[in-house]
């Protein structure tokens, strides 16, 4: 998982003790069908939901430079707007609106019909910064 320019940005301002914006209170997962680009803005699906991402427990990654967070519940988008091969995401601190923190791809390509629901259990959602 990557940093967008907004969340890199913030993560060194934190750093580097120079004002960054506030932690967001939530983190809403939105669904892409390539690379989000640096502002998560690029190649969005047809379906526009975000959805919010419950996260459990942060942990180390072990000796690898890593640290990851899952889903502690299920992420689920009802009724997909269009069939898509979703294949990317990114994490935004607005349902709506607000500003891009993360992006990355997923594991493999997730081929969805219209009008059928999408769902990652718990524990498969995951933000992993290494």
């Amino acid at each position: 998982m990557d940093f967008t320019d907004y969340g890199a940005l913030n993560a060194l301002k934190w750093l580097t003790n120079q004002t960054p914006a506030g932690p967001p209170s939530a983190l809403w997962m939105k669904l892409h069908l390539g690379d989000p680009g640096p502002d998560a803005t690029d190649n969005p699906a047809v379906e526009t939901r975000r959805i919010a991402f419950i996260a459990g427990s942060a942990t180390n990654g072990g000796t690898t430079g890593e640290a990851y967070v899952q889903n502690a519940a299920a992420l689920r988008w009802v009724t997909m707007a269009a069939s898509e091969s979703i294949s990317h995401v990114s994490f935004w601190d607005d349902e709506t609106a607000g500003n891009p923190w993360f992006k990355g791809a997923l594991a493999g390509v997730i081929a969805v019909l219209a009008n059928n629901d999408l769902d990652f259990a718990i524990g498969d959602g995951e933000i992993r910064l290494n």
